[in-house]
Parts: structure tokens; C-alpha cells; sequence
């Protein structure tokens, strides 16, 4: 493994392509640790405690979720917008089109993709403030868009939000396009690398079994053959043989004597 990230980066086009998609990754890290004003660190600990699905989310979006970060939301709307875009190609003749126009097609779609991410990265990001609100993470009189007194500082989490995952977004179209993998991979490998699920544990040499401990655990106990004992039932009654060959013999003796005893005997 050692021997092949040395060959990699000797490569120049090769060590650069590395280079860039841990910088950008770097930034990305930077912005998932970026908070949200007006949040109670004590109720988001608690809040986490009790839903163990949140921590799921959490682990998708980098302990982004975690933090209540402006990049909380992750590329989540990016992923619903492109969901519903392609739903809709079947539907709507314009988009079928474009799709089958090639690059320039697919520049249309993503450009009507990233569009979409707007409002629905709004709505999401509203949802998640209205849920913080709801659990006393964000206090009720710090957020509210009808209110003239938060409607500023509201507004400035949701854009923050929302922008934060246009820049996410951005970030995982340069990895695609200047570093290696996909975006949406290397996105999954930053969250799972900074975040893991709670109660996950790996067990260490120490604690796992040898292979010579198994092996002779599984390893059935030979005995000597003349330990080795069966039984063959002969009507009701049994008697001890020391092998298989015996009892097959002992069995073909017993039928003999059985048949001359049948000849030896009177008819009536």
C-alpha cells in the first residue's frame, strides 16, 4: 500500500490530481466547522442522544449535523434537485431532448439541476432551523422569517446555509473535473472518515482469536481405533462392535447360522 501511494506520487499529472482533491477536501472541512449563531451546543448534545437517526445524517454530512454548521445541509438538495430532474425528463419533452443532445444536453440539465438546488436547499434549510426551534437548540424568540425583530438574522441563517451548499457543490464539480474519483464519492469518504456512527467499535489483534486457536478448536478429536465403538441393533438386542467391518461381518455370521439352523430343523 506504502509502496503504491510512493509510485502515485511520482507521477506529476498524478500527484497533482492528489494534491488538489485533499485541498479542496481541507476546505470542505473548514466549512463544515463554520456555526450557526443562536446555538445551544448543551440541547443539540441532547437532541443527538435521544434520535439515533440524526446521527445517521450526521454521518452522510461530514459532523456537519452535528455542529449545526452552515454546511449542515450537506449536497442533500443538490441530490433531491437532480432526483426530481431526472423524474421529470419522461414528462416534460424539453428536458427528453436534452438529454439526448449529449455534452450540451447534459451542460442544460445540470445548469436547470443547480437552479432547482436553490429553493429546495431553502425549504430544507428552513426545515432544519423550524426543527432546532422545536427541540430548544435555536431559542423561539432568536429565529422567525414573519417576525420584523429576526426576520434579518433568519434570513442570514438560511442564506448561509444555502450558500454553503452551493460552494459544497462547486467543490465536488472541481474534484470531478481537476482530482480523482467522483464528487459525490469523495464527499462520502470526508464524512466517513470525520464522522462514524455511535457504539461502532473495531476489535483489535489482541482481541481476536489465533488461527491456530481455531483451527484446533474446530478440529474434530481423533482417537485411537481401538477406543472407537459402535453399535448394531439385532432385533431387540445390541451388542459392542470395534469397527464397521466387524459389525458387517459379525451381522453376515449371525444371517448363516440363522439359514443352517432353518435347514437343520424338521418340516413338520
Amino acid at each position: 500500500m506504502l509502496q503504491a501511494v510512493t509510485n502515485a506520487f511520482r507521477i506529476p499529472d498524478l500527484r497533482k490530481k492528489i494534491l488538489f482533491t485533499i485541498s479542496m477536501l481541507l476546505i470542505f472541512r473548514v466549512i463544515a466547522h463554520i456555526p450557526l449563531p443562536n446555538v445551544d451546543p448543551a440541547a443539540l448534545d441532547r437532541l443527538f442522544r435521544n434520535n439515533a437517526f440524526l446521527g445517521t445524517l450526521n454521518l452522510f454530512s461530514g459532523s456537519a449535523l452535528r455542529s449545526f454548521s452552515i454546511a449542515a445541509m450537506g449536497v442533500y438538495p443538490y441530490i433531491t434537485a437532480s432526483i426530481i430532474v431526472q423524474l421529470l425528463q419522461p414528462i416534460i419533452p424539453r428536458l427528453e431532448e436534452w438529454s439526448k443532445e449529449g455534452e450540451s444536453g447534459r451542460a442544460k440539465i445540470n445548469r436547470v439541476t443547480h437552479v432547482l438546488t436553490v429553493p429546495i436547499g431553502l425549504l430544507q434549510g428552513y426545515g432544519q432551523l423550524r426543527l432546532a426551534v422545536a427541540n430548544q437548540v435555536i431559542p423561539a424568540d432568536k429565529f422567525g422569517i414573519l417576525n420584523r425583530s429576526t426576520f434579518l438574522p433568519s434570513m442570514a441563517m438560511l442564506l448561509s446555509m444555502i450558500t454553503a451548499t452551493l460552494i459544497l457543490v462547486w467543490i465536488g464539480e472541481l474534484i470531478t473535473e481537476n482530482g480523482i474519483g467522483n464528487a459525490s464519492a469523495s464527499s462520502s469518504s470526508a464524512a466517513s472518515s470525520r464522522a462514524s456512527p455511535p457504539g461502532s467499535s473495531t476489535c483489535s489483534r489482541a482481541d481476536r482469536p489465533s488461527i491456530s486457536s481455531r483451527s484446533s478448536s474446530s478440529a474434530p478429536s481423533a482417537s485411537p481405533p481401538s477406543s472407537v465403538s459402535s453399535s448394531s441393533t439385532r432385533g431387540n438386542g445390541r451388542f459392542p462392535c470395534s469397527t464397521r467391518a466387524a459389525c458387517a461381518g459379525s451381522g453376515s455370521t449371525a444371517a448363516r447360522r440363522g439359514r443352517s439352523r432353518s435347514a437343520s430343523t424338521p418340516r413338520a
